[in-house]
């Protein structure tokens, strides 16, 4: 390559030069990802499960020039991290002649720390509820895998051995123009059920806390007024506006657990409804929600309640072989 080029592990010194590379690598891109070092130590390092040795930076003549990190999933149940899956969760490059090849060299480092790990495949870039790292700050949110917009990963992953697996979709609702929707099947829920915001966070699965461990939680329920019984519940989620400065920034909502029965469908399209309904009373703007394009279930309930597709990604996937 012509220059004296070093790839080593991450240091705590690292974040300011990590948050350089990673703004210039996506305003090349034409998108906005804003990152500084603040941001980087609170939502990422500072993950129980953040290892350096998965994080490996390129050094060149002039200080870091790339970036690659790799995380894991975790097990079903989310009680503690599992290495079978490894996530391409970040692949950045400041802009120059010789790109190409240290985009080759890191993710040659980090597909054989994957291997070392015994994961047998790995993904590009998350794929919800599975995002390990640059939840809400990453294009997409982290969780869309790679957008239109990003042709030079697009690149990279097929010259890597990646392959298209998944397309993905973001949708969201204004909730400035928000009505709740309401015919026969939902006016006899409403009679039948209840729904209020729980006073504290939801309890969550371990691994699932960690994800979210730089946002903000908060969950409704519904209950079944004769049995006196939780039926089910919906958590959304923002950035900690102490740590981003995003007042006013769109909520999330967390990925939904879609019934088979067609009542508790109509339960569940009650209770997000009615939580919309008390969001916009409460004066939040927006909620985005990221869903599988090929998810028609999804899809209706989420045009039931007037969401509107916002974006779309594509996920990409390569198997792994020692």
């Amino acid at each position: 390559m012509g220059v004296l080029r070093e790839i080593r592990e991450f240091r705590n010194t690292d974040p300011r030069q990590l948050a350089a590379v990673w703004q210039a690598y996506h305003a090349h891109s034409g998108i906005s990802a804003p990152m500084n070092a603040a941001v980087f130590e609170n939502c990422v390092a500072s993950k129980v499960y953040f290892e350096s040795q998965g994080l490996f930076v390129s050094v060149g003549e002039r200080g870091i020039d790339g970036f690659v990190h790799i995380g894991f999933g975790s097990r079903p149940d989310g009680a503690e991290i599992s290495y079978h899956r490894a996530f391409l969760s970040a692949l950045c490059v400041a802009p120059s002649d010789t790109s190409n090849e240290v985009a080759a060299l890191l993710f040659e480092t980090a597909e054989n720390y994957a291997l070392s790990r015994g994961a047998k495949d790995i993904v590009a870039v998350g794929e919800p509820p599975e995002v390990p790292f640059y939840l809400g700050l990453a294009p997409g949110d982290g969780m869309l895998g790679v957008l239109a917009e990003e042709r030079q990963l697009q690149a990279w992953l097929t010259k890597f051995g990646f392959a298209p697996s998944s397309v993905s979709e973001s949708w969201e609702l204004v909730l400035g123009q928000y009505r709740q929707p309401m015919d026969r099947n939902q006016m006899q829920i409403r009679r039948q059920t209840y729904v209020n915001k729980m006073l504290s966070e939801p309890e969550i699965p371990w691994w699932y806390s960690c994800v979210l461990g730089h946002a903000e939680m908060f969950a409704f329920q519904l209950t079944l007024r004769e049995e006196n019984r939780i039926h089910s519940r919906v958590v959304f989620w923002q950035h900690d506006p102490m740590i981003l400065g995003t007042a006013g920034a769109p909520l999330r909502l967390w990925p939904l657990e879609i019934p088979t029965e067609l009542e508790d469908r109509e339960r569940l399209l009650y209770l997000l409804a009615e939580s919309l309904r008390q969001l916009q009373m409460d004066r939040y703007t927006a909620v985005r929600y990221c869903a599988d394009a090929l998810e028609p279930t999804t899809a209706g309930i989420l045009q039931r309640l007037g969401f509107r597709l916002r974006q779309n990604g594509m996920r990409f996937r390569k198997p792994l072989s020692a």
